[in-house]
């Protein structure tokens, strides 16, 4: 092969070579950008000193291993970082002084005490109306605030079930774009690094399983192995509304014209979606739920053994239904039944209220306690939960950064060597050149001997 053809493939490679560092100094900022790497190798030929170079690939400096790690670290910060968030909200509602359950029987059951020095006071009873008022406002001011909390968690779900839609056909399309160049022989960098961000992305919404193959072939599967992607056929995850609870809903998955109900853990911010719904919110409206029916089925019980200031029968202050509303019934003063003989100075059934709130009770998610303590045991608990939700959204945070920084290092840009190979790749390409002038040389010296 002659001396010119042979620079001009040193020139070519070596062109390319810079191509390639000028791509990756252009994409140093590019979020997911793994650098490129030419590799050059020597074109033999037996019959002659050489063919020359040429770039037989080019390498996506990469690390399956780390992309992997990368990606469960993100569905940990996902999951982490969803908890810690609603928990924090719902310390905050729980915390709220307006809502604060425990404080609002203490005033209803002070006011009790109060009317125990007069029972047949117009003014005490006034009171006990009022603060019996204010309690069941507590009370449902509460589980509204509660209700209108799990409604912002189904939202949250339906909108992350969009983007993982949204993901899955991106993803699709994207297999496909690289199984299609990876069989013409172009370079499929640019393309994996895109699926590999949106993977990511993915895998923060929820855990899935990735299978890759070198020639672009991609598979995803959920947790428990239902199929999530075949290359460039996706599926479609919807939501069913479950009847006892229209915020909370079952997870479908449509693959090839197969429907799968999924069970088990979704991972990710839906995994905590249904976590917080299913157990720490619920766990709340158990308690106050359970709280606000014994409350007032014992209230009720102790008035319905009295007579009121026209000697009759005691009627119920309160009204509970199982959406969990407590309502005061429009009793007047003196209707409430306070006297257990039938004498408006007699105050017996006002012993009983008061001994309510002294008694334990089996109320949901707290126990044998009394109606005070039930609440407060509640709030401690989203507390303690939340405190340690921030642990955990603090320590999957330091570990992604740690894989990140082991993923950067090994594939992110460093400037430094870049600009090495700029020189490098610079210089053998004008000393190809200066071959090629050179054979030039030659080839008019002998043209001019004639």
């Amino acid at each position: 092969m002659s001396i010119y053809n042979i620079a001009l493939s040193g020139a070519s490679t070596n062109r390319t070579s810079l191509n390639v560092t000028a791509q990756n100094i252009a994409n140093a900022n590019t979020l997911g950008h793994s650098r490129q790497q030419a590799l050059q190798s020597s074109v033999v030929n037996s019959n002659e000193v050489g063919a020359g170079v040429e770039v037989s690939s080019i390498r996506r400096v990469a690390d399956q291993f780390i992309i992997s790690q990368l990606r469960s670290s993100n569905t940990e910060v996902g999951s982490s970082n969803y908890s810690a968030e609603s928990l924090s909200q719902l310390e905050q509602i729980v915390g709220s002084d307006g809502f604060n359950l425990s404080a609002g029987m203490d005033q209803f059951f002070g006011s009790i005490s109060e009317a125990s020095i007069a029972p047949e006071s117009s003014e005490y009873r006034q009171q006990v109306l009022s603060d019996a008022q204010a309690l069941a406002q507590r009370f449902n001011g509460l589980n509204q605030t509660l209700t209108n909390q799990n409604a912002q968690l189904a939202n949250d779900r339906e909108n992350n079930v969009s983007m993982v839609n949204g993901l899955l056909d991106n993803l699709a399309q994207s297999s496909k774009a690289i199984m299609k160049v990876y069989n013409v022989g172009g370079n499929t960098a640019t393309l994996e690094d895109e699926r590999d961000n949106m993977l990511n992305e993915l895998s923060q919404l929820m855990k899935v399983n990735v299978s890759k193959e070198e020639n672009g072939e991609l598979q995803l599967s959920m947790n428990n192995g239902q199929p999530l992607l075949i290359n460039d056929k996706a599926a479609q995850l919807s939501t069913t509304p479950l009847p006892s609870d229209p915020y909370q809903a079952d997870i479908k998955v449509t693959f090839n014209g197969t429907d799968f109900k999924f069970s088990g853990d979704l991972g990710g911010e839906l995994g905590a979606i249904e976590t917080a719904q299913k157990k720490d919110l619920a766990a709340v409206q158990s308690t106050v739920n359970d709280m606000a029916e014994t409350f007032a089925e014992k209230v009720n019980e102790s008035l319905a053994g009295g007579t009121d200031l026209k000697g009759e029968d005691g009627k119920p202050l309160f009204s509970y239904d199982s959406a969990g509303s407590l309502k005061m019934n429009p009793l007047s003063t003196d209707q409430l039944a306070f006297s257990a003989d039938g004498k408006p100075g007699n105050g017996e059934i006002l012993a009983e209220l008061l001994a309510i709130s002294k008694t334990d009770y089996a109320i949901a998610g707290a126990g044998n306690v009394n109606l005070s303590e039930a609440f407060s045991l509640s709030v401690g608990k989203v507390a303690i939960a939340s405190r340690q939700a921030q642990t955990n959204l603090d320590s999957s945070t330091a570990l992604l950064d740690q894989v990140q920084a082991s993923r950067d290092n090994l594939s992110g840009v460093n400037s430094d060597e870049e600009a090495a190979n700029l020189m490098i790749y610079t210089n053998a390409y004008e000393a190809n050149m200066k071959v090629i002038s050179t054979a030039n040389q030659m080839f008019n010296s002998i043209l001019n001997a004639f």
